[in-house]
This record gives C-alpha cells, structure tokens and sequence, in this order.
C-alpha cells in the first residue's frame, strides 16, 4: 500500500509533488493500474493562477511523464487552483487518497478507462453554453484571473448586459470564444490596432 502520508508531510511543495512524488506514487501503484485503464493515456492539465504555474501529466499503466511550465490543448480533465491555498488543501488531500487506498478492492471500477470511454469524453469536452439576462461586470478581474477554454458560447440577452476589458476580450477572442445575443456587450479600456485586427475609430 501506498503510504501517502509519508510522500505528502505537511510542509512539502506543489513543485515536490509533480518533480519527485508522482513518479513515486505511480511506481507504487503500476500493479493496479491494469483494473482502471486499458490501452490510453490519461492527460491532465494543473494550472496555479496566482503563482503562473502550471504542469500536463500524462500516464498510463506502464509510465507517466510531466511537463513543468507546459499545458495541453486538449487533457482528460484541468485542474486549477492557487498556491496560497496548497497548504489548506494538503491534509485534506492526503486523507483522501489514504482513505481510497484502504479501500481499493471495495472501491474498484465497474468499467475502465479505454478508449470507447476517451471517445465519449471527447465529444462533450469543452462544449460549454453561457446565458446572461442581467447585468455582469467582468472588467474588475485580472485577464489572467478569467479563464474560459474550449467551444464556449456566452449569449447576451435582451436587456443583458456583459462588460469586459480591453484585455479579456483580446483574450476571449483568441481562445475561440463566440458571443451572440440581442443584448449589450460593453468593452471598457484603451485599445490599439493589435487588439482586435481593427482600428481605433471602428473600435
């Protein structure tokens, strides 16, 4: 059994974890993973926002490999959180996976992760459909706080109103955000011709 409350003290950095824990965790655990996935890889995309850290970890039953300061377009699943709150987080998480590792055999999947699965995910990922019909102001958050990825669709209604800076629509825009709707979309900032492709005046 995997001993998490060892590899994971209290005190111990998100960047130990990724650099010298998982490969040990996943090590330990390669005689099982045969029970929860056949024939893929597992993609999973960590980002902290407040510290601009970030990691892809890619496994499957016979290796895993990391990626520090690199996110993929298309993971299984994203994680995002913030490194301030990494010490609150940690025992909570260390007493998660104990728990689910004295209880593997009660615990164990119906199916596995395969590729039938993967497909399945695939056709649903990102496909997210935002309604606004009030008044939402967007411009106070940082561009790095407002994060919104894949096939995203934002609809304004009549008599909605969406507010966002200079900055997140340069942002939106280039991560294939549409936004549709009969209602008002307001862009607060100063802007340049390398927003938008367009020129101040038609801005």
């Amino acid at each position: 059994m995997t001993d998490y409350k060892k590899l994971l003290p209290a005190g111990i950095t998100v960047d130990k974890v990724f650099t010298d824990v998982l490969p040990i965790i996943h090590e330990e655990q390669r005689g099982e993973f045969g029970d929860y996935i056949s024939g893929v890889d597992v993609v999973m995309a960590v980002r902290l926002t407040d510290a601009r850290k970030m990691w892809t970890v890619r496994f499957n039953a016979d290796e895993i490999e990391i990626e520090d300061d690199e996110l993929v377009d298309f993971p299984i699943f994203t994680v995002e959180g913030t490194q301030k709150q990494w010490p609150t987080l940690l025992p909570y998480l260390t007493q998660l996976l104990s728990t689910l590792e004295s209880r593997r055999k009660e615990l164990k999947p119906a199916k596995r992760f395969d590729t039938k699965l993967r497909a399945a995910l695939e056709r649903i990922d990102g496909v997210v459909d935002i309604c606004i019909t009030g008044d939402v102001d967007l411009a106070t958050l940082a561009v790095g706080d407002l994060t919104i990825t894949g096939t995203t669709t934002i609809a304004v209604k009549a008599g909605g109103k969406l507010t966002l800076s200079v900055e997140q629509a340069t942002a939106l825009e280039l991560g294939g955000l549409i936004l549709t709707g009969e209602g008002t979309i307001c862009v607060v900032g100063e802007s340049d011709d390398t927003d938008f492709g367009v020129s101040n005046a038609t801005f």
